[in-house]
């Protein structure tokens, strides 16, 4: 699933997934990018179950746009195996925030809010969880131009 936008002086569309169970498994994706200067929208997840093994989350807005934020909220949210959650711009990187009753992040798993030049801040990374098993991961909020640094 993709919304795409190449326009100037907008905002690209939010990705809005409501079910029980979402599996982004192998290559899958959810991602909002703007290749103009358009804000690129947020991708916001709701479910009992969420699960990621080697899937992506994008936020991305290449032509000095923000990007949106990325939100999970679920019960039990699982992320392994390389995949990768990223809000990243050249202006204001959006939040990413995860929320529910059990957290399991394995290896290869990668959390980045970030800005790659620019004045932009880069957006913070929530973990809101009763229960959290971390086992490897990388997680940055990381600013290489002039703005500030989100906060973890």
């Amino acid at each position: 699933m993709l919304t795409y936008s190449t326009g100037n002086g907008g905002t690209n569309g939010d990705v809005i997934v409501d079910v029980d169970t979402v599996e982004l498994l192998g290559d899958s994706y959810l991602a909002s990018v703007s290749l103009g200067t358009d804000d690129s929208g947020s991708v916001l997840i709701s479910a009992n179950e969420f699960r990621s093994d080697s899937g992506s989350i994008i936020s991305n807005s290449q032509g000095g746009g923000s990007s949106g934020a990325i939100r999970i909220d679920a019960e039990v949210v699982d992320i392994s195996g390389g995949s990768l959650f990223a809000s990243s711009t050249s202006g204001d990187a959006g939040h990413i925030q995860l929320s529910g009753s059990s957290l399991l992040i394995g290896g290869g798993a990668e959390l980045v809010s970030e800005v790659g030049g620019g004045t932009g801040d880069a957006g913070s990374l929530s973990l809101g969880f009763d229960d959290i098993e971390l086992s490897g991961g990388y997680y940055s909020v990381l600013n290489f131009g002039s703005g500030q640094s989100g906060e973890i």
